[in-house]
């Protein structure tokens, strides 16, 4: 398309102050393309020149889905990771009350090291200190 010069363009026909991309219609039914695509080094997202518009649609669009379906479900990844940390916890307290460690100690490396909470680490040592 030829350029057109500022003196050939009627400000009446145009509103110069409006933006060229409107962002409300990006990624809906009405932009045949726009974030739709898995891969942005993709041919066709190449030759489309708003690849960096669209990373950033995409990403914002893949954080609301992730927020929405985290309501639901939870993930595997959050899940094992509260799991091991708990039985990583359970098992410093167990090794700490046998070596006979004062309960501040167990406290004070179980918040720092396990991210645990003061009372889930009392009552891990509590229920330790009765089966030993």
């Amino acid at each position: 398309m030829k350029r057109i010069s500022r003196e050939e363009i009627d400000p009446k026909d145009h509103n110069l102050m409006e933006p060229l991309i409107d962002l409300t219609k990006l990624g809906t039914e009405d932009d045949p393309c726009f974030g739709k695509l898995h891969d942005l080094n993709a041919p066709e997202c190449i030759r489309c020149g708003d690849n960096e518009f669209c990373q950033i649609v995409k990403s914002q669009r893949q954080h609301l889905l992730r927020a929405k379906e985290s309501e639901t479900t939870t993930f595997l990844d959050e899940e094992e990771a509260t799991i091991v940390t708990n039985q990583e916890l359970q098992d410093f307290v167990k090794r700490s009350v046998k070596k006979n460690k004062s309960d501040s100690f167990i406290l004070r490396l179980g918040k720092k090291k396990y991210s645990g909470t003061e009372e889930e680490i009392q009552k891990l040592i509590d229920k330790a200190r009765n089966n030993a």
